[in-house]
């Protein structure tokens, strides 16, 4: 359906590394675009976007709570975005994604947005339903490499099959690779020849093929050096019923969009009387802090200099706050995410990050990780014998003043149900001895009888060590 209406919706990620994964083409759109949702998963980023765009921007992590399923806050997030699309405004939606990544070479490489993006954006396809497999066409010939029907497939290059050199002018051995297609999918099984427009005056190709015609002349004619094979999933590889009751969860389904159902209408009833959680921290940093990070990752030099000497770059830096330059000093991801974010009732009381905090969000390395927290808060209710469940796992790292997504403390409570850690964790790198015969303590030395006040001495000293590894910090007495 071609568009007939005001509005638009603009999809972009943000890559992994901070600022410096937004490509030129999502700047442009920020610093257009009449409003910005997004999600990202660190300050410096979030306040590049609030700073370049000139509409209103939104962050669309406020839908997560702790006692609310994912799946709600999900359907929160595309209503609120769509809403002013319906409006007639030009929306950009930002989200924080996974680039991917190159290997092999010495010199530093950035990643950028490959021809595989390209080909999910234009298709429209989950590479993680079913899973792909993607592989050069000569490549898959001389290896012997098998194809497997139940995925997607993407093969490159397929208008020049075996050709060495960069002539390009015949694609002889084509038929190879028709007689490859024809063994694992059939005759008449479709493919995707695509080729991406590269200039603002290109136009994409995308041409659907049942695998018999390949043979055709006038079919081949149409494949170039820059051609690509998308071949959908021709059926599926069976659910292994087992491991689906293991996991304790549903039969995957192939995914089919339709209308909003009740949970669906219900999730958007609730819309307009929601109530952002005052316990999730915002971004809250100097201007000059803004700059500096901004400046970190788009200036290579500067962020030498900064890797050599942190404090140094810091004090040269006008408009820092105390707290600031005290967390750029540690070089440490930690402690910037600990001094760009803060409570919204301690901004509104005018509280500062304390350098204790700082300085523990930069050396605790193994709550430096959501998940890694999770999983720390879980052992420590296991050491105290506390029922571990993902109420309980977000308040410790609340406590820690450590954001965890609810799915993070949901799936780890999940593994971990009916488990008993603690037995578990006495198993792992034990280093007592063996028991004595008889299951009897072993005798004092020179076979002299313990004295008669030791049991006490004793029980006084587990008391004092049961009082010391309580871990859970009182929160659960």
């Amino acid at each position: 359906m071609a568009p007939n209406k005001p509005g638009s919706l603009t999809i972009a990620g943000s890559g992994i590394a901070s600022i410096g994964h937004i490509t030129l083409e999502i700047l442009a759109h920020i610093k257009e675009a009449d409003k910005i949702f997004y999600a990202v998963t660190d300050p410096a980023t979030e306040c590049y976007i609030q700073e370049n765009s000139r509409g209103d921007h939104f962050d669309l992590m406020t839908f997560y709570d702790t006692n609310k399923k994912c799946y709600e806050s999900y359907v929160q997030m595309a209503e609120v975005m769509l809403r002013d699309v319906r409006a007639g405004r030009n929306v950009l939606a930002i989200f924080y994604g996974h680039p991917a990544r190159e290997e092999g070479f010495q010199a530093k490489m950035l990643p950028g947005i490959s021809a595989e993006d390209y080909m999910f954006a234009d298709f429209g396809f989950d590479p993680s339903t079913y899973g792909c497999m993607t592989q050069e066409a000569t490549e898959l010939l001389v290896r012997n490499k098998k194809l497997d029907p139940s995925i997607h497939n993407i093969i490159w290059q397929v208008g020049s099959v075996g050709v060495d050199t960069m002539v390009f002018d015949s694609n002889g051995k084509f038929h190879l690779l028709v007689e490859r297609l024809e063994k694992y999918f059939g005759l008449d099984h479709k493919i995707q020849h695509y080729i991406g427009a590269i200039l603002p005056q290109s136009v994409t190709v995308k041409d659907t093929f049942a695998i018999r015609d390949l043979r055709k002349e006038e079919v081949l004619k149409q494949f170039t050096t820059t051609s690509t094979f998308y071949i959908p999933s021709r059926s599926p590889a069976p659910v292994d019923a087992k491991v689906v009751q293991a996991l304790g969860s549903r039969p995957p389904k192939p995914p089919h969009w339709t209308g909003y159902g009740p949970v669906e209408k219900q999730a958007v009833a609730t819309l307009d009387s929601f109530i952002p959680s005052q316990e999730k921290q915002v971004v809250h940093a100097s201007p000059a802090m803004q700059s500096l990070m901004a400046d970190l990752a788009l200036r290579p030099v500067l962020l030498q200099q900064y890797k050599a000497d942190p404090v140094g770059v810091a004090n040269a830096r006008n408009g820092l706050t105390a707290q600031e330059k005290f967390a750029l000093g540690f070089k440490k991801s930690g402690s910037i995410f600990e001094a760009m974010r803060q409570f919204p009732s301690a901004i509104f009381g005018g509280q500062e990050k304390s350098q204790q905090e700082i300085a523990h969000a930069a050396d605790n390395k193994a709550l430096a990780s959501v998940e890694l927290a999770a999983t720390y808060a879980a052992l420590i209710l296991a050491d105290d014998g506390i029922e571990i469940s993902a109420d309980k796992i977000v308040t410790l790292t609340n406590a820690a003043h450590i954001e965890v997504e609810p799915i993070w403390a949901t799936l780890l409570a999940k593994a971990l149900e009916g488990k008993n850690v603690k037995d578990l964790l006495s198993n792992v790198g034990s280093g007592g001895g063996a028991p004595a015969v008889g299951g009897g303590a072993a005798p004092a030395a020179g076979g002299a009888a313990p004295a008669a006040d030791a049991p006490k001495a004793e029980e006084k000293e587990e008391e004092k060590e049961e009082s010391d590894d309580d871990m859970g910090f009182g929160l659960f007495d």
